[in-house]
């Protein structure tokens, strides 16, 4: 119930602080377009009239420069911009201003290779009459628009007050957050020391103020102990007998223990394999296996098959079983009659579903093959 809680509050925490940032009110005045209509005649007409933009640029050759090129994009664009368009239509119209766009720039290419100076010079500057003509064309106003802010830019101040605006949108961003940060370290704090009440106020309160360096160096530690962790428990299983198999509470131990200190990726695989535990999978089953593990419910039960055997014993399979210590079985135990099963959480994912099913596959086939010859398997049997 506690945990619940504690997860609930996180999350309110985390929208309310992205709700703070504005960007539920920036998406919801976003301009919504409207979809490309469903022509009739499902958008012949307007692949015959980009047809006819292409063919005309084929039948200019050399001929066919800046001022056509930017003006059929225009035309196009401004097309668009009505969404008069087929929806099939619009799907591929990038591939027509792809190909209008090669030819220009086939042509580009020639006049640089073999004009002189002046005339790349000359051409140079049809492009950026035409370019211009084309922005006017499809954005009204712009060329004003662009004056005035390079005046603006070139402005004495215009970069200083870039810099206190948003200074004080930090700030404002830091008042509007405070109250969120004082909770989540609150919540920090009972999870860590497990008591509601502050032994130290004043230290509290200096992590309060400084929140913003708190919160991500906090983070930013708990994702590179989690990152490590990762990875080791990836080098650990592919060095177990079993790929499938549970880590043990000890083994779980070492590695948390391994976590915290400041031992490299490369010492730990060294010692690992000082202690004799090599290698036995390849990277990519173990990197999948571990991940479908960690996103696996931690519920795990078995039970016995209803039969008229009265020697029939319960096996557990539990996540601290360790995957490479010996088992002693007693000649009263029956492996015969039971049946191993995996609870799944109701909200669990299609994809991951099936992955229960076939690991529970894989198990009762390992358990198959271990009835015949006993190996050392992750399972505890209740006395």
């Amino acid at each position: 119930m506690k945990k619940a809680l504690l997860f609930v509050l996180k999350t309110g925490l985390f929208i309310f602080f992205v709700y703070n940032t504005g960007i539920f009110s920036y998406l919801s005045n976003m301009e919504k377009t409207p979809p490309p209509p469903r022509k009739t005649d499902r958008g012949r007409a307007d692949i015959d009239w980009l047809n006819e933009k292409y063919e005309r640029a084929l039948q200019l050759g050399a001929q066919y420069g800046p001022e056509q090129y930017f003006a059929d994009l225009a035309e196009i664009h401004l097309k668009q911009n009505q969404n008069d368009f087929d929806y099939n239509v619009s799907i591929s119209l990038q591939g027509f201003i792809s190909n209008l766009n090669t030819r220009f720039s086939d042509n580009f290419y020639r006049i640089r290779m073999i004009s002189h100076d002046y005339e790349v010079n000359a051409y140079l500057s049809r492009i950026r009459n035409s370019q211009a003509k084309y922005d006017e064309l499809v954005n009204p106003g712009s060329t004003a628009k662009q004056a005035a802010q390079r005046e603006r830019v070139n402005a004495k101040g215009y970069w200083l007050n870039i810099f206190f605006t948003f200074l004080a949108w930090i700030f404002k961003q830091y008042l509007k957050n405070f109250l969120s940060a004082f909770i989540l370290l609150w919540i920090w704090w009972y999870q860590e020391q497990e008591v509601v009440k502050i032994n130290n106020p004043l230290s509290f309160l200096v992590c309060l103020l400084l929140y913003p360096i708190v919160i991500i160096r906090t983070w930013a530690m708990r994702l590179n102990e989690n990152t490590k962790y990762l990875v080791m428990t990836i080098e650990y299983r592919r060095r177990s007998k079993n790929l499938f198999a549970l880590f043990s509470d000890n083994e779980l131990t070492e590695l948390k223990s391994a976590v915290k200190t400041k031992i490299s990726l490369t010492d730990f695989r060294l010692s690992l394999e000082q202690r004799g535990l090599t290698i036995n999978h390849a990277l990519l089953p173990a990197l999948v296996v571990s991940l479908l593990l960690i996103s696996l419910p931690n519920k795990s039960i078995s039970r016995q098959n209803t039969g008229s055997d009265s020697n029939c014993k319960q096996i557990k399979l539990l996540q601290n079983a360790p995957p490479s210590t010996s088992v002693n079985f007693s000649a009263d135990y029956d492996f015969a009659n039971f049946d191993l099963i995996i609870v799944k959480a109701d909200t669990s994912p299609f994809i991951i579903e099936k992955m229960i099913n076939y690991l529970v596959d894989y198990t009762e086939k390992c358990l198959n093959g271990h009835r015949k010859q006993l190996k050392p398997i992750p399972i505890f049997i209740n006395n």
